[in-house]
């Protein structure tokens, strides 16, 4: 059997000539159009190389609120605590926006909103307009300043909403936001996951995020959602570095309860105070039992090295059930008890 060997060559040829062709990055919105060829494609490239974005899908499209949440969260810069009593009605431990939501509220960042029916919701597949991005951008990374000095130059500065206004024009004065050619704002315009990419690639690139401050942070068990029918006691053995616990049940429902966290007490405020040993916590749920007690010991040495002088409270979330059945996938209430080192 022999061989052509000009036609082995060019055959050759082209199949290594297919292997060295360029891929192009398109963005899987639909348009199938080659993204190098649009205004933004050095921001993409810039968000794919810090691991903010792994793909290109439904940058033109609106963004969702659970969306912003998952880019926040892929900038490394906020809490990675999820321990919280969940206030969100509409929000569910089995969502997957759950864990970056509970992240974001634990660092003061997502605050959610009341609805028609007056319950507080976080609402992640609502979309997100131009005067909520703005505001979520200065919150996020603390860029609140003074606007005395800020006057507002887009045509429709009328229809921003007052909760927005200051923040718009703080955005505008460290140019992280523009108006439309025709001078407006257009505030309750959606914004599309390219143009939150856009603010966000200036906020790194002008070196804004080193505002961001995950220390002190407050505590988000409010008072409101402390539980009444859970009573917690603590005999606190401080040279030993021990708490003995007693849970009570007042009620006649089945609750669990299972991690917890130390938060200390310091101008009137309660502030998280982190673990510093990377002990593995037994994060299975622990269950009193209707109208009983049960019993805990929390050995403080094992989670810190030493803990200064001042007043600390211990703080279980609380899981109620009924006929043995979770009643929701909300937690919605709370335990804690003080004590003094």
């Amino acid at each position: 059997m022999t061989f052509n060997k000009n036609k082995l060559r060019k055959v050759l040829v082209l199949a290594l000539s297919l292997f060295m062709i360029p891929t192009q990055v398109h963005a899987e919105n639909g348009s199938g159009t080659d993204i190098t060829t649009k205004w933004y494609s050095e921001i993409v490239s810039d968000m794919f190389a810090r691991g903010i974005i792994s793909d290109t899908v439904g940058l033109e499209e609106p963004l969702t609120r659970g969306n912003m949440a998952e880019i926040l969260i892929a900038t490394g810069k906020f809490s990675d605590n999820t321990y919280a009593v969940n206030p969100f009605t509409d929000l569910s431990v089995r969502d997957k926006e759950y864990a970056n939501i509970i992240r974001l509220y634990n660092s003061h960042v997502y605050a959610g909103a009341v609805d028609q029916n007056g319950n507080f919701v976080a609402q992640v597949n609502g979309l997100l307009t131009r005067e909520q991005a703005a505001t979520f951008i200065v919150r996020m990374f603390n860029l609140e300043s003074k606007t005395e000095h800020l006057t507002c130059e887009f045509k429709d500065g009328q229809d921003i909403s007052k909760y927005a206004f200051n923040n718009i024009l703080i955005c505008e004065d460290l140019n992280l936001i523009a108006g439309y050619e025709d001078g407006t704002f257009k505030p309750q315009n959606n914004i599309s996951k390219i143009e939150f990419l856009t603010i966000l690639n200036k906020v790194l690139r002008y070196g804004l995020d080193s505002n961001v401050n995950m220390s002190n942070l407050e505590t988000t068990f409010y008072d409101k959602y402390e539980s009444s029918g859970i009573v917690l006691n603590v005999d606190t053995d401080i040279h030993n570095s021990k708490l003995d616990l007693e849970f009570e049940n007042k009620t006649a429902f089945v609750y669990s309860y299972g991690e917890f966290q130390i938060e200390k007490l310091e101008g009137g405020r309660w502030i998280v105070v982190p673990f510093e040993k990377g002990i593995d916590i037994d994060d299975s749920a622990s269950i009193i039992k209707p109208n009983d007690k049960t019993v805990e010991t929390v050995f403080l040495e094992d989670y810190y090295n030493e803990l200064d002088n001042g007043t600390y409270r211990i703080v279980y979330v609380l899981d109620k059930q009924i006929y043995s059945i979770r009643k929701t996938f909300f937690n919605v209430e709370f335990c804690a008890a003080e004590f003094e080192i």
